[in-house]
């Protein structure tokens, strides 16, 4: 072009195109979890270095996955960082108490002494679950058949965020129940024969004293023949 008095100017136009740091994805699972379970991280981006903030500043890869374990509820933030330019991108992580979903036993009683029963529960969110008594630590959700001979009252226990979770319950078993035991006759001369009859109810075992040891159940009969005065004791 042409200008007024001879001059010409000319021009050039040039874009400089510069690239952002950017987070493509950046994920936490699970969100909610119990006290130091592991939560599964992963993101992409497009930047030259990222640092991950879980409570200490972790440098890693712009791309990639990691496991971390949180003892409290916790804001996880990834930045990344390209030339000067940086971004941020931040999930929550929270840790909530232990939960017991259910705890039952089939059948509570009353039962007889050694029948099973099935003992199930469901938790969530618990470092360690035990069931009590003489059973210990156990899977956070489970069954387990047991065999009690006396009533029972069973606890499952829950550790993790804040106090101890605790729930029961309650087996009933049949009392052991005597109805008879006698001797006939009563009085004897030395060395006659005389004859003890019993009839129990919900016995595993019975025996008698005086050399006589285990004897039938739910009833049965033995003769004795006494020397002198003596006390026979029926026990189950």
């Amino acid at each position: 072009m042409t200008a007024a008095g001879g001059s010409i100017q000319v021009k050039r136009q040039h874009t400089v195109t510069v690239v952002r740091a950017e987070i493509d994805q950046f994920n936490a699972f699970p969100l909610t979890l119990g006290k130091g379970a592991i939560c599964h991280i992963s993101w992409q981006t497009n930047a030259d270095q990222c640092v991950l903030d879980p409570g200490s500043k972790t440098v890693v890869a712009p791309n990639g996955t990691t496991t971390l374990s949180f003892e409290q509820s916790t804001n996880l933030t990834l930045t990344a960082i390209k030339g000067s330019d940086i971004t941020q991108q931040s999930r929550s992580i929270t840790v909530v108490p232990p939960v017991i979903q259910s705890f039952t036993a089939t059948p509570t009683g009353p039962i007889n002494a050694g029948d099973a029963v099935t003992i199930q529960w469901a938790t969530q969110y618990a470092t360690t679950v035990s069931l009590s008594p003489d059973i210990g630590t156990v899977q956070a959700s489970d069954s387990i058949v047991v065999n009690p001979k006396n009533s029972t009252n069973y606890i499952l226990t829950c550790t993790g965020l804040g106090n101890p979770v605790v729930q029961a319950v309650t087996v009933t078993v049949n009392s052991v129940k005597i109805d008879s035991f006698t001797v006939n006759p009563t009085v004897t001369n030395p060395g006659d024969g005389a004859t003890l009859s019993w009839t129990v109810e919900r016995a595993t075992a019975a025996s008698i004293d005086n050399g006589i040891g285990a004897v039938a159940l739910p009833s049965g009969t033995h003769q004795v023949n006494p020397q002198r005065d003596t006390n026979y004791t029926l026990t189950c």
